[in-house]
């Protein structure tokens, strides 16, 4: 008997812990629009965060990740993310996953923000999440088929309206294809490219999001956008993430005249929550200040974050003289999402979500540092339980659109011009009147469901679906805030 197809868009670790949970019972297909390590997930400079150390515990884990997130999180989705995280942490070492240590074999525990204990574990110093994605990567069986270079364009349903299949165009020469499968997992990460200054990879353009948008998922919290305070600018644009461990190691946020920009503005000073220290240096930028990571009380700097030192050196940063990095906030990752419970099943039968593509509740309106890698492992190995306990009783036909791969009927805005519109409107402090603008900008464009054949266009169109949908959410949850103000 053949065995059931599931097909996986996306190789970060969400989806490559999916694969590796399933490829011993199922036929598994994963799809990516570039290179198998074109992902959010390699570029994570933070560890992963898990209460193993001795004097730690996942109560307080909870506790941290709640007040991260001003108590709007999913608290059984907590629960279960604090509680599996040791276990997480114990999977990955007996199968060989080597943390960063002390001399004598002992776990190194690194402090991020808003975290009350040093629980983060890292490897490689600034590169746990390459070497996770190519350890996961490094573990694929033979059965796991890679589809590296093909794009998925859209979802396509059967005749109940259940998940059966995707339509998708190599990016190399645009030719289609249509792929049958009986389950779908989305693990495509986030939004970041909709805006111009992102830490986000190249690829991250929204598009699981939007195609689950276009066969009637259900989304949640979308326009819930977590900006990380320090991304280095280089030549006037963000060049990648100077990781929040460096904060943690002792490096202060300062102005051109050396103010330590976060003094008094909360106890926990230059480890405050994102949200809180994205807005203090947000605000400091619009009085005219220039923002500095200061390393002066950082020792052994290039042994701890040689990615960083790399990426420095690569753009002739003069760190080593300065002891300064010139950095501002940016887009950094996706509360929100495809609606799913804690299995990853969406409101699409045998669709699902996992990773930032996927809301769960988990991170509330504003994510714990380090969560993001251990909310991969835990909701994909959910997600694969439930797929394993699913039984399909029937053989689903996909229904494939007479006319297919049409190129016509589109008219999009230039990118830089719709992620310049995009940052004012959904940025780090918004107003009714700049959403209402974005969403006026966006109605002079066509985005329909027709099929196109080239990368481009088609990320561009994802991207302005996500844009009206989360201008439309941000500006519901504007009013409401208004009303319950009045009342």
């Amino acid at each position: 008997m053949a065995k059931e197809k599931v097909i996986i868009l996306g190789a970060g670790i969400a989806g490559s812990q999916a694969a590796l949970e399933l490829a011993e019972d199922y036929d598994v297909h994963i799809f990516t629009k570039s290179a198998l390590l074109a992902s959010n997930s390699a570029l994570a400079q933070g560890g992963i965060a898990a209460a193993v150390h001795p004097d730690d515990e996942p109560l307080s884990h909870y506790r941290d990740t709640l007040i991260a997130g001003h108590f709007e999180n999913n608290r059984k989705a907590v629960r279960l993310l604090v509680e599996e995280a040791p276990h997480i942490i114990e999977e990955l070492r007996q199968a060989g996953f080597l943390f960063d240590c002390t001399p004598n074999g002992k776990l190194l525990f690194g402090l991020e923000g808003a975290h009350s204990a040093p629980r983060i574990l890292h490897a490689g110093g600034d590169q746990t999440g390459l070497l996770l994605t190519r350890f996961l990567h490094d573990r694929f069986p033979a059965s796991v088929k890679l589809h590296t270079y093909e794009m998925a364009s859209s979802i396509l349903l059967d005749q109940d309206g259940h998940a059966a299949g995707i339509r998708t165009f190599t990016t190399k020469d645009g030719h289609c294809h249509f792929y049958h499968c009986d389950h779908l997992i989305i693990a495509t990460g986030g939004a970041g490219q909709l805006f111009g200054n992102t830490s986000n990879d190249a690829s991250i353009t929204g598009d699981g999001i939007a195609m689950a948008i276009q066969v009637g998922a259900a989304i949640r919290d979308l326009s819930a956008i977590q900006f990380h305070p320090t991304l280095y600018f280089a030549n006037g644009r963000a060049v990648g993430l100077v990781s929040e461990a460096v904060r943690g190691q002792g490096a202060v946020l300062v102005d051109q005249s050396g103010r330590a920009l976060m003094a008094g503005e909360h106890p926990l000073a230059d480890l405050a929550p994102r949200d809180i220290v994205s807005k203090v240096l947000f605000r400091a930028q619009n009085a005219g200040c220039s923002i500095f990571l200061d390393l002066s009380k950082v020792t052994d700097f290039e042994a701890k974050f040689p990615h960083i030192t790399a990426m420095l050196d690569e753009n002739q940063e003069p760190f080593r003289q300065t002891k300064k990095i010139p950095v501002q906030p940016g887009a950094h990752f996706l509360m929100g999402g495809i609606a799913t419970n804690l299995s990853g099943q969406t409101s699409v039968p045998d669709l699902y979500a996992i990773g930032e593509a996927a809301s769960t509740g988990v991170h509330g309106s504003n994510r714990l540092a380090s969560n993001s890698l251990l909310e991969a492992f835990v909701f994909s190995k959910r997600a694969a339980d439930q797929i394993k306990r699913t039984t399909i009783s029937h053989k689903k036909m996909a229904i494939i659109p007479k006319k297919d791969c049409l190129s016509g009927g589109v008219s999009l805005p230039e990118r830089t011009l719709l992620q310049e519109k995009v940052r004012q409107a959904l940025g780090i402090e918004r107003s009714e009147e700049s959403l209402e603008h974005l969403l006026s900008f966006l109605k002079a464009y066509s985005f329909p469901s027709c099929q196109v054949v080239d990368s481009d266009t088609l990320e561009r169109r994802n991207m302005c679906i996500l844009a009206a949908r989360m201008a439309e959410n941000a500006l519901t949850q504007l009013r409401q805030t208004e009303i319950e103000m009045r009342s």
